[in-house]
């Protein structure tokens, strides 16, 4: 078993991964729930990149919705194969910022495609 850290990812140009665009929110490897019951949004702190900017905005959304939300700086993965590993990495090369919601992330979503990933795993108000 290895546990990878993946951290101020956000920073990066946006890479063209094939598939990776408007592919939704992903499953993470097994027993890869990090942040449960709260939608977690992944922005380096102090960071003044669009895409923490638009993280931030993206926070700020979901907080004036009632939807659990927090800001973090560090994502921490078990992965058990090379053929995890690759996802992940494939994964964690979308642009930024990325949000994990209930073992699930996507990078750069928007707020309709977080919204809707959160009230299907039960987090929006009733």
């Amino acid at each position: 078993m290895k546990r990878i850290f993946l951290v101020c990812l956000l920073s990066v140009a946006p890479l063209a991964i094939a598939g990776a665009q408007g592919a939704g929110f992903v499953a993470l490897p097994a027993g890869n729930n990090p942040y449960p019951h709260t939608v977690a949004v992944a922005i380096p702190p102090g960071c003044p990149s669009q895409e923490a900017q638009y993280g931030r905005a993206l926070e700020a959304a979901l907080k004036a919705r009632n939807i659990p939300v927090q800001e973090i700086s560090k994502v921490a993965f078990t992965i058990h194969s090379r053929e995890q590993i690759s996802q992940m990495q494939s994964a964690m090369a979308q642009p930024g910022p990325h949000v994990f919601i209930n073992g699930r992330m996507m990078g750069h979503p928007s707020l309709e495609e977080v919204v809707s990933e959160a009230q299907q795993q039960g987090l929006t108000p009733k």
